[in-house]
């Protein structure tokens, strides 16, 4: 809920995330390439909005991960 703009490695467990302006999925994770999305997305003026950082808020997954991890 932060709206933290999020580059991670493209996993296919984050693919449904790609759909998201705010979000640069790497495969090829080197300083270049980070360097490259950082850019963008610090260039890139959109702003996530109430509803998104909700959606992804700890709070909805803690179910999940406790589950998993437990």
């Amino acid at each position: 809920m932060a709206g933290v703009k999020v580059i991670t490695n493209d996993y296919s467990s984050f693919k449904m995330l790609s759909e998201y302006r705010f979000v640069r999925l790497i495969s090829e994770v080197s300083p270049q390439t980070i360097a490259k999305y950082a850019k963008e997305l610090a260039d890139d003026d959109s702003v996530i909005v109430d509803s998104v950082k909700k959606k992804f808020a700890w709070n909805i997954f803690y179910d999940t991960f406790a589950e998993i991890y437990s």
